[in-house]
């Protein structure tokens, strides 16, 4: 089984492919909002040696070295390798049976948030007790970010976070930052 396209939307179009540096040809890696680099469609970058995520302008070399010349065909395919990760670790938590759209909608906020944080919230344990409007709705509390080592609302991610809902909920792929 596999997620469906309104969520593989969802995704692109919040992630939005992005380049670092017009300039140049191709796609270069970009700092997010939060400081972390990312290439593709929200790819976070992990320096291999650390296991962290590579941060801070300081590190736009490493970045650099990590994803040189890099093309929207490999920002495809990294995606989809991303998202079957993300899929298979959202179905081994989530014990009620979801439709594709669903598990869609999941998969879109746990490749934001990370894994373990969709497996610590508190949607997961509601979506478990089969309570998917109640989900749906603490999905909304995850629409912040630090910024400049304080936590901020990221209107982007409210957004995100609202067509996220709406997909688990209704079944609707709506965009609300157009």
């Amino acid at each position: 089984m596999a997620i469906s396209k309104n969520s593989i939307d969802l995704i692109k179009h919040y992630e939005s492919i992005h380049d670092g540096n017009l300039k140049e040809l191709g796609i270069q890696p970009k700092l997010d909002p939060v400081g972390i680099w990312t290439i593709g469609w929200g790819h976070a970058i992990v320096d291999p040696v650390s296991g962290q995520f590579v941060k801070g302008k300081e590190n736009e070399r490493k970045a650099r070295d990590l994803f040189p010349g890099f093309d929207q065909r490999q920002a495809e395919d990294l995606l989809v390798r991303d998202l079957a990760a993300y899929e298979s670790a959202v179905r081994k938590t989530v014990k009620i049976k979801l439709n594709d759209d669903q598990v869609g909608a999941l998969v879109a906020f746990a490749y934001n948030v990370g894994i373990s944080g969709f497996n610590n919230s508190s949607a997961l344990r509601l979506l478990n007790e089969n309570k998917i409007a109640e989900a749906g709705n603490k999905l909304l509390a995850w629409n912040k970010g630090t910024v400049n080592g304080q936590k901020v609302e990221l209107k982007g991610l409210t957004y995100r976070r609202m067509s996220e809902r709406d997909l688990l909920v209704n079944g609707l792929l709506k965009f609300y930052n157009v």
